[in-house]
């Protein structure tokens, strides 16, 4: 039974990547192997979780969310119960994006992405009142991204 990666899974992941859209056929042609094997190559690679979900990287900008930012907390109890107090009332709050542990300054990283600077305010503000959140700093990002989302680099560290 197959127990780790090869580059041919590697190859696999970095196409699906690029676009989760192809089909297991135009795989197959790419990575020179049967649809058969990329089917149970794609197969295993979920059931093991190094894919997790294929999902849509949407436009927020044309879906109406023209506000994003960052905000990061320092809270006074960032283990245990007390951390999962915190993400349970951040799940509740719509516009939260993504919530990370950070180490530094702060404790946690949370992405907000709304319509407009008012509502950010007021997701900041229900935020900022979870329990136990003794500090936070913003960071809005206003303009164009740098360098947009690019997945999974498979060559760090390279």
């Amino acid at each position: 039974m197959k127990k780790e990666t090869d580059e041919i899974d590697v190859s696999i992941l970095k196409l699906m990547q690029e676009d989760s859209t192809r089909s297991n056929k135009q795989i197959a042609a790419m990575v020179n192997k049967s649809e058969a094997t990329v089917s149970n190559r794609i197969k295993w690679l979920a059931d093991n979780r190094y894919i997790l979900k294929t999902v849509a990287l949407l436009n927020a900008d044309k879906l109406g969310n023209k506000t994003c930012g960052r905000m990061h907390l320092k809270f006074n109890e960032h283990s245990g119960s007390g951390l999962k107090t915190f993400v349970s009332n951040l799940h509740a709050i719509s516009g939260v994006s993504n919530c990370h542990l950070i180490s530094g300054l702060a404790n946690v990283i949370v992405t907000i992405s709304t319509t407009d600077p008012a509502s950010f305010a007021e997701i900041v503000s229900k935020i900022a009142a979870i329990p136990g959140v003794v500090h936070y700093d913003l960071t809005y990002m206003l303009l164009e991204p740098l360098i947009p989302e690019r997945g999974f680099d498979f060559d760090a560290g390279t």
